[in-house]
């Protein structure tokens, strides 16, 4: 049985975080998320930490630059807009079935 990747997401400042529409400087805590799709630049999941603000929450990556430098564009489903800048170790992709 094969399972879902668990990436790790380490969310930075960049130009800042919007959190339930508001405008906020601090930066959310790093969290997991099972990537649940993978496209060459769109990646999408669940955040899997306990406790952390975004549990349970549906979670976007997008590359942040044209080439891959590690910098994400990350949108949390949410009622209000919820965004920020994160980076990851590694490009993730999900293995074929």
């Amino acid at each position: 049985m094969d399972t879902l990747p668990i990436i790790e997401v380490k969310p930075v400042y960049g130009h800042g975080w919007l959190i339930g529409g508001d405008p906020r400087h601090e930066v959310p805590a790093a969290f997991t998320m099972r990537l649940e799709s993978s496209q060459p630049k769109l990646w999408m999941g669940t955040v899997l930490t306990e406790g952390h603000e975004f549990e349970g929450r549906h979670v976007t990556l997008t590359p942040r630059h044209l080439e891959w430098s590690g910098y994400v564009n990350i949108a949390v489903e949410a009622d209000r807009p919820t965004s920020g800048s994160g980076q990851l170790a590694d490009l993730p992709f999900l293995p074929e079935s």
